[in-house]
């Protein structure tokens, strides 16, 4: 009875495999969403497990993780510059044209005015005087 109610009470965070007699912890890198489990899930991509955890927790907005069973949110790497990372990115994303997207960005920031900036910019660039760059310009005018 004692170990029925053990896995009722920690039923999502440990799992159970075959010839055991306690239920084990789940591992960092792992989660353990069902009871009765044989074996732990390994995190996938985009997010992070610390141990005990029963849902992947997904990287930070502006973060992202290429890594299969990532233990902390500390396996979650700053995006690219000219990239931007939704929460949960398993890949950088292109910064669009008309946008720019410096290092750590979550989205995409339009283009002032004034400026133009091409795919994958990480600063919008002057427009020169002879130009026309209204907000959200990809190219010179």
């Amino acid at each position: 009875m004692a170990r029925r109610l053990w896995m009722i009470v920690f039923h999502a965070i440990c799992y159970c495999p075959e010839g055991t007699s306690e239920p084990i912890w789940c591992p960092a890198g792992y989660y353990c969403p069902n009871s009765g489990m044989e074996e732990p899930q390994l995190c996938s991509t985009g997010h992070y497990c610390p141990q005990g955890t029963d849902v992947p927790t997904p990287c930070p907005a502006g973060t992202y993780s290429m890594t299969n069973g990532a233990p902390t949110v500390d396996d979650c790497f700053p995006c690219y510059s000219g990239c931007y990372c939704l929460e949960g990115t398993s890949e950088p994303i292109w910064c669009p044209a008309g946008y720019y997207c410096p290092q750590g960005a979550s989205s995409p920031t339009i283009c002032p005015e004034g400026y133009y900036c091409s795919k994958g910019s990480t600063v919008p660039e002057k427009c020169p005087e002879v130009a026309i760059c209204p907000e959200g310009s990809a190219e010179l005018m």
